[in-house]
């Protein structure tokens, strides 16, 4: 990467070693495909998905109540005495035919809104795993950094001690920069803490106990894709389709409650004292649900605005994830073009000035400030690439999850 490049050339030529935490150097370097594959087998938000998955497909569609039997006698007229006659009785309620149809389909929307929620959370989850990705790679390189500034501070006070200067000025500008190196620690720990977090946060997606030690490495930038008319969340829209879809299953299923449902009963009557034949009978029951018309009306009105609910949402999903992406597509090339500023002309600029840096040597105040200030831009210039860059990955990589073109990578 351009950073590191020009950070060990100029290094080297104002005699400084660029510091890279001992941690981060010791620790394997891990790209983001490795990053995701480990995470996809690892994962207990994944796992809790595909479980999410397996509960609904294997709900019962429409559930049928338990056959109901029952056995009673007639006549005993003491405990001991037998009865006259036995009754065995089985009855089974019986759902319209045309409501297991219904039932069936609503399922199946079920199912379908599942596998789209959890391709959604999956889509987060990712755009979550490569920000925090990111984000640890860029705290490394800046902690990088901001040890180079520190040495920076150390090599300007040796220069500033070597120095005649009048016992005043030095002094002040020695507290001045004994400030400025005691803020850099304080950054640099600020760094340390931020990255033990962010490695904390890696293995809590990994679900692992110690914290995650790897070093996040990337390819090379390259250039955004270019700019389509009109993009889309597939995820998102397909979710949205796939509610609507479901409101219009449920209603439906809701008009089913028009129609009856029937109850079969079955029973024998054995008669014991003989003096009547024993028989068995049928029976066909028919609920009569309009009877009480408000209560199916009241589902079907439910259901309707449920429906037309849907509708709305889906629309408005829509057109947010169009505003979305079009406005990502925006940003990923204003951050190129100012990647692209930074690399052809302001660290060159400043790599320049520290070239012609190093034939200077300070003499006296103001030689030595020239040369303090032109080392600070040039780290400060540095960071703010890095900023950038970091802006960039994660952008771009937010672009094209949500859009789920191929290859998810941050690069």
């Amino acid at each position: 990467m351009r950073l590191n490049t020009l950070g060990t050339v100029i290094g080297t030529i104002i005699g400084l070693q660029i510091a890279t935490p001992a941690r981060a150097a010791e620790a394997k370097n891990v790209t983001w495909t490795e990053f995701w594959d480990i995470l996809e087998k690892q994962s207990p938000k994944l796992r809790a998905l595909r479980a999410k998955e397996e509960s609904v497909s294997s709900r019962v569609a429409l559930e049928v109540p338990a056959p109901m039997i029952g056995i009673g006698s007639m006549g005993r007229t003491s405990p001991l005495s037998e009865p006259m006659e036995r009754t065995y009785e089985v009855t089974q309620r019986v759902p319209f035919p045309t409501k297991f149809l219904n039932a069936g389909s609503v399922k199946q929307a079920q199912i379908d809104v599942t596998q789209s929620e959890n391709a959604l959370d999956i889509q987060k989850l990712k755009k979550e795993a490569t920000d925090l990705f990111v984000s640890l790679a860029t705290n490394l390189q800046e902690q990088s950094l901001f040890s180079e500034k520190r040495k920076v501070f150390g090599a300007h006070l040796k220069r500033l001690r070597a120095l005649t200067l009048s016992d005043q000025a030095q002094q002040i500008h020695i507290l001045e920069i004994d400030a400025e190196e005691k803020a850099t620690d304080s950054e640099i720990k600020d760094l340390n803490l931020k990255e033990l977090e962010l490695r904390r946060k890696l293995s809590a997606l990994l679900n692992q106990e110690a914290h995650f030690d790897g070093t996040p490495v990337f390819d090379s930038l390259t250039p955004p894709k270019p700019k389509q008319a009109r993009v889309s969340n597939p995820s998102a829209v397909a979710l949205a389709s796939k509610r609507e879809e479901l409101a219009d299953s449920e209603r439906s299923m809701a008009k089913q409650e028009w129609l009856p449902d029937f109850s079969i009963t079955y029973r024998k009557r054995d008669r014991l004292d003989g003096m009547l034949p024993s028989g068995q009978e049928a029976m066909i029951g028919v609920e009569i649900p309009f009877f009480w018309g408000w209560q199916p009306s009241s589902k079907v009105g439910a259901a309707s605005a449920n429906r037309e609910q849907m509708r709305n949402e889906a629309a408005m999903i829509r057109r947010e994830s169009d505003s979305e992406l079009a406005t990502l597509q925006d940003r990923v090339g204003i951050l190129w073009e100012r990647l692209s500023l930074y690399q052809n002309e302001i660290l060159p600029l400043q790599e320049k000035r520290v070239h012609l840096l190093h034939r200077i040597t300070p003499t006296d105040m103001s030689s030595l400030e020239l040369h303090l200030n032109t080392l600070q831009k040039w780290i400060s210039a540095r960071l703010s690439y890095l900023e950038l860059e970091s802006e960039y990955r994660k952008t771009k990589a937010s672009l094209e999850i949500l859009s789920e073109s191929p290859g998810l990578r941050p690069n």
